[in-house]
Protein backbone atom coordinates (compact mmCIF):
# COMPACT_ATOMS: atom_id res chain seq x y z
CA UNK A 1 0.00 0.00 0.00
CA UNK A 2 1.58 3.29 -0.74
CA UNK A 3 0.69 6.84 0.76
CA UNK A 4 0.63 9.66 -1.41
CA UNK A 5 0.25 13.73 -1.04
CA UNK A 6 -1.73 15.56 -3.54
CA UNK A 7 -0.67 19.46 -3.61
CA UNK A 8 -0.28 22.47 -6.20
CA UNK A 9 3.20 22.03 -7.34
CA UNK A 10 5.68 19.37 -8.66
CA UNK A 11 8.52 17.58 -7.33
CA UNK A 12 11.75 16.75 -8.93
CA UNK A 13 12.02 13.31 -10.81
CA UNK A 14 13.85 10.77 -8.32
CA UNK A 15 13.04 7.21 -8.48
CA UNK A 16 12.83 4.39 -5.27
CA UNK A 17 9.35 4.80 -3.98
CA UNK A 18 8.56 3.96 -0.10
CA UNK A 19 5.62 1.96 0.32
CA UNK A 20 3.64 -0.48 2.66
CA UNK A 21 2.78 -3.66 2.62
CA UNK A 22 -1.01 -4.45 2.72
CA UNK A 23 -1.09 -6.63 5.15
CA UNK A 24 -3.71 -9.31 6.18
CA UNK A 25 -1.66 -12.45 4.62
CA UNK A 26 -1.94 -10.77 1.23
CA UNK A 27 1.48 -11.14 -1.22
CA UNK A 28 3.29 -8.19 -1.26
CA UNK A 29 5.44 -6.73 -3.94
CA UNK A 30 9.19 -6.59 -4.47
CA UNK A 31 9.40 -3.12 -5.00
CA UNK A 32 7.87 -0.03 -6.81
CA UNK A 33 8.45 2.93 -8.30
CA UNK A 34 5.86 5.86 -9.00
CA UNK A 35 7.95 8.88 -11.01
CA UNK A 36 10.29 10.73 -9.34
CA UNK A 37 8.55 9.88 -5.46
CA UNK A 38 11.40 8.84 -2.90
CA UNK A 39 10.28 10.55 -0.16
CA UNK A 40 7.31 9.56 2.28
CA UNK A 41 4.86 10.60 1.70
CA UNK A 42 4.80 10.56 -2.11
CA UNK A 43 4.31 14.30 -3.73
CA UNK A 44 1.98 14.38 -6.45
CA UNK A 45 0.35 17.24 -8.81
CA UNK A 46 -2.86 17.04 -10.15
CA UNK A 47 -3.20 17.35 -14.04
CA UNK A 48 -0.07 15.25 -14.37
CA UNK A 49 0.66 11.79 -15.42
CA UNK A 50 3.39 9.31 -13.31
CA UNK A 51 4.13 5.81 -14.16
CA UNK A 52 3.64 3.41 -11.45
CA UNK A 53 6.13 0.30 -11.62
CA UNK A 54 5.71 -2.62 -9.10
CA UNK A 55 8.38 -5.69 -9.64
CA UNK A 56 6.59 -8.97 -8.19
CA UNK A 57 6.64 -12.50 -7.79
CA UNK A 58 3.32 -14.34 -8.82
CA UNK A 59 1.69 -16.05 -6.44
CA UNK A 60 -0.37 -18.55 -8.66
CA UNK A 61 -0.53 -19.61 -11.66
CA UNK A 62 -2.80 -16.80 -13.64
CA UNK A 63 -3.93 -16.04 -17.56
CA UNK A 64 -6.08 -13.03 -17.18
CA UNK A 65 -5.27 -11.02 -13.66
CA UNK A 66 -6.67 -7.68 -13.31
CA UNK A 67 -5.17 -4.47 -11.98
CA UNK A 68 -7.57 -2.40 -9.05
CA UNK A 69 -6.40 0.95 -8.22
CA UNK A 70 -8.12 2.79 -4.80
CA UNK A 71 -7.10 5.59 -2.87
CA UNK A 72 -8.51 6.38 0.99
CA UNK A 73 -8.56 9.62 1.83
CA UNK A 74 -9.40 9.11 5.74
CA UNK A 75 -13.16 8.87 5.18
CA UNK A 76 -13.80 6.47 2.26
CA UNK A 77 -12.08 4.40 -0.24
CA UNK A 78 -12.22 5.37 -3.69
CA UNK A 79 -12.03 3.20 -6.63
CA UNK A 80 -10.37 4.85 -9.45
CA UNK A 81 -10.38 1.55 -11.79
CA UNK A 82 -13.79 1.52 -11.99
CA UNK A 83 -14.55 5.61 -12.44
CA UNK A 84 -11.83 6.70 -14.32
CA UNK A 85 -13.06 6.66 -18.11
CA UNK A 86 -10.35 4.79 -19.99
CA UNK A 87 -8.72 2.98 -17.35
CA UNK A 88 -6.99 -0.14 -18.40
CA UNK A 89 -7.63 -2.91 -15.86
CA UNK A 90 -5.96 -5.21 -18.39
CA UNK A 91 -2.80 -6.81 -16.07
CA UNK A 92 -1.57 -8.46 -19.05
CA UNK A 93 -1.76 -5.27 -21.49
CA UNK A 94 1.38 -4.38 -18.78
CA UNK A 95 3.42 -7.24 -18.29
CA UNK A 96 3.85 -11.03 -19.81
CA UNK A 97 1.24 -13.09 -19.37
CA UNK A 98 -0.01 -15.96 -18.77
CA UNK A 99 2.03 -16.63 -15.56
CA UNK A 100 2.80 -19.11 -13.23
CA UNK A 101 3.67 -19.32 -9.62
CA UNK A 102 7.12 -18.14 -8.66
CA UNK A 103 7.24 -16.04 -12.09
CA UNK A 104 9.35 -12.86 -11.82
CA UNK A 105 7.18 -9.84 -13.27
CA UNK A 106 7.47 -6.04 -13.85
CA UNK A 107 3.73 -4.22 -14.18
CA UNK A 108 4.05 -0.31 -15.18
CA UNK A 109 1.11 1.50 -16.12
CA UNK A 110 0.41 5.13 -16.48
CA UNK A 111 -1.60 7.01 -14.25
CA UNK A 112 -3.91 10.11 -14.69
CA UNK A 113 -3.98 11.96 -11.61
CA UNK A 114 -7.48 13.55 -11.95
CA UNK A 115 -9.94 15.20 -9.20
CA UNK A 116 -10.73 11.78 -8.07
CA UNK A 117 -7.11 11.77 -6.13
CA UNK A 118 -8.21 14.71 -3.53
CA UNK A 119 -5.49 17.00 -2.49
CA UNK A 120 -4.23 16.23 0.31
CA UNK A 121 -2.30 12.72 2.06
CA UNK A 122 -3.97 9.83 0.87
CA UNK A 123 -3.75 6.27 0.93
CA UNK A 124 -2.81 5.03 -2.83
CA UNK A 125 -3.65 1.00 -2.48
CA UNK A 126 -2.87 -0.85 -5.79
CA UNK A 127 -3.52 -4.71 -6.06
CA UNK A 128 -3.06 -7.34 -8.85
CA UNK A 129 -5.22 -10.26 -8.99
CA UNK A 130 -7.20 -13.28 -10.64
CA UNK A 131 -10.74 -13.69 -11.82
CA UNK A 132 -10.42 -16.14 -14.44
CA UNK A 133 -12.62 -19.30 -13.34
CA UNK A 134 -15.05 -16.62 -11.56
CA UNK A 135 -18.47 -16.91 -12.15
CA UNK A 136 -21.51 -15.76 -10.47
CA UNK A 137 -24.27 -17.15 -12.24
CA UNK A 138 -23.44 -16.22 -15.35
CA UNK A 139 -22.56 -12.80 -14.78
CA UNK A 140 -20.66 -11.29 -18.07
CA UNK A 141 -21.32 -7.79 -17.49
CA UNK A 142 -18.48 -5.85 -15.40
CA UNK A 143 -19.63 -4.69 -13.13
CA UNK A 144 -22.07 -7.73 -13.07
CA UNK A 145 -26.05 -6.53 -12.00
CA UNK A 146 -27.98 -8.60 -9.11
CA UNK A 147 -31.46 -7.59 -7.67
CA UNK A 148 -31.70 -8.12 -3.60
CA UNK A 149 -33.80 -10.55 -2.67
CA UNK A 150 -32.64 -13.30 -4.63
CA UNK A 151 -29.69 -16.03 -4.69
CA UNK A 152 -27.39 -16.39 -7.46
CA UNK A 153 -24.56 -19.11 -7.59
CA UNK A 154 -20.55 -18.39 -7.21
CA UNK A 155 -18.62 -20.88 -8.57
CA UNK A 156 -14.90 -20.45 -8.71
CA UNK A 157 -12.09 -22.88 -9.87
CA UNK A 158 -8.78 -22.15 -8.85
CA UNK A 159 -5.38 -24.69 -8.24
CA UNK A 160 -4.87 -24.87 -4.47
CA UNK A 161 -1.77 -23.43 -2.85
CA UNK A 162 -1.10 -25.56 -0.22
CA UNK A 163 -1.76 -28.98 1.64
CA UNK A 164 -5.36 -28.05 3.46
CA UNK A 165 -7.54 -30.53 5.52
CA UNK A 166 -10.43 -27.87 6.68
CA UNK A 167 -10.23 -24.51 4.64
CA UNK A 168 -12.78 -22.14 5.25
CA UNK A 169 -14.56 -19.26 3.20
CA UNK A 170 -14.99 -15.34 4.06
CA UNK A 171 -16.95 -13.44 1.51
CA UNK A 172 -16.92 -9.75 1.96
CA UNK A 173 -18.76 -6.93 0.47
CA UNK A 174 -16.87 -3.58 0.21
CA UNK A 175 -19.55 0.00 -0.45
CA UNK A 176 -17.11 2.44 -0.45
CA UNK A 177 -16.82 3.46 2.91
CA UNK A 178 -16.61 -0.24 4.85
CA UNK A 179 -16.01 -3.81 4.04
CA UNK A 180 -18.64 -5.46 5.52
CA UNK A 181 -17.98 -9.36 6.28
CA UNK A 182 -21.16 -11.25 4.58
CA UNK A 183 -20.02 -14.58 6.10
CA UNK A 184 -20.35 -13.24 9.83
CA UNK A 185 -23.33 -11.25 9.58
CA UNK A 186 -25.39 -13.70 7.53
CA UNK A 187 -27.51 -16.19 9.07
CA UNK A 188 -27.03 -19.88 7.62
CA UNK A 189 -23.74 -18.85 5.53
CA UNK A 190 -21.94 -21.83 5.39
CA UNK A 191 -18.02 -20.94 5.67
CA UNK A 192 -17.12 -25.10 5.71
CA UNK A 193 -14.91 -25.46 2.11
CA UNK A 194 -15.59 -29.11 2.21
CA UNK A 195 -19.69 -28.97 2.09
CA UNK A 196 -18.67 -26.90 -1.60
CA UNK A 197 -16.11 -28.78 -3.17
CA UNK A 198 -13.58 -31.84 -2.74
CA UNK A 199 -11.60 -32.06 0.78
CA UNK A 200 -8.77 -32.83 1.38
CA UNK A 201 -6.62 -31.00 -1.00
CA UNK A 202 -2.49 -30.59 -1.80
CA UNK A 203 -0.83 -28.22 -3.29
CA UNK A 204 -1.50 -28.33 -7.23
CA UNK A 205 -4.70 -29.65 -6.87
CA UNK A 206 -7.12 -28.64 -9.31
CA UNK A 207 -10.80 -27.62 -7.52
CA UNK A 208 -13.78 -26.33 -8.21
CA UNK A 209 -16.14 -24.59 -5.21
CA UNK A 210 -19.44 -23.88 -6.04
CA UNK A 211 -22.04 -22.13 -3.45
CA UNK A 212 -25.19 -20.09 -3.11
CA UNK A 213 -25.41 -16.53 -2.06
CA UNK A 214 -28.46 -14.92 -0.76
CA UNK A 215 -28.39 -11.25 -1.98
CA UNK A 216 -30.11 -9.89 1.20
CA UNK A 217 -29.65 -6.48 2.89
CA UNK A 218 -26.32 -6.79 3.88
CA UNK A 219 -25.48 -6.22 0.19
CA UNK A 220 -26.39 -2.69 -0.20
CA UNK A 221 -27.50 -0.84 -2.99
CA UNK A 222 -25.40 0.74 -5.51
CA UNK A 223 -21.59 -0.04 -7.04
CA UNK A 224 -19.71 -2.62 -4.73
CA UNK A 225 -17.20 -5.26 -4.51
CA UNK A 226 -17.47 -8.69 -3.51
CA UNK A 227 -14.50 -10.34 -2.29
CA UNK A 228 -14.83 -14.35 -1.83
CA UNK A 229 -11.65 -15.47 0.47
CA UNK A 230 -10.81 -19.45 0.56
CA UNK A 231 -8.05 -19.67 3.62
CA UNK A 232 -6.26 -22.42 6.15
CA UNK A 233 -4.23 -21.99 9.00
CA UNK A 234 -1.13 -21.61 6.82
CA UNK A 235 -2.87 -18.24 4.80
CA UNK A 236 -4.61 -17.66 1.52
CA UNK A 237 -5.62 -20.60 -1.19
CA UNK A 238 -7.66 -18.26 -3.01
CA UNK A 239 -8.90 -14.64 -3.39
CA UNK A 240 -11.01 -12.79 -5.74
CA UNK A 241 -12.34 -9.05 -6.36
CA UNK A 242 -15.49 -9.08 -7.95
CA UNK A 243 -17.37 -5.83 -9.39
CA UNK A 244 -21.17 -5.71 -8.67
CA UNK A 245 -24.14 -3.62 -9.49
CA UNK A 246 -27.13 -4.60 -6.34
CA UNK A 247 -30.47 -3.14 -7.38
CA UNK A 248 -33.55 -3.09 -4.72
Amino acid sequence: MLRVVLIAFLIKLISGTVFHECGGGYPTATSVDITGCTNDPCVLKQGSSVTLKMDFLANQHTYSPIFTLQTYTGSAWVDISAKQSGFDRNVCHHTTCPMNAGDKRTFTQTLVIDSLYTPGTIWLSAMLSDRAGVDLAGCVNDPCVLKQGTSVTLKMDFVANQPSYAPLVTLQAYTGSAWVDISAKQSGFDRNVCHHTVCPMNAGDKRTFTQTLVIDSLYTTGTIWLAPMLSDRAGYIMCAYIPVEVSA
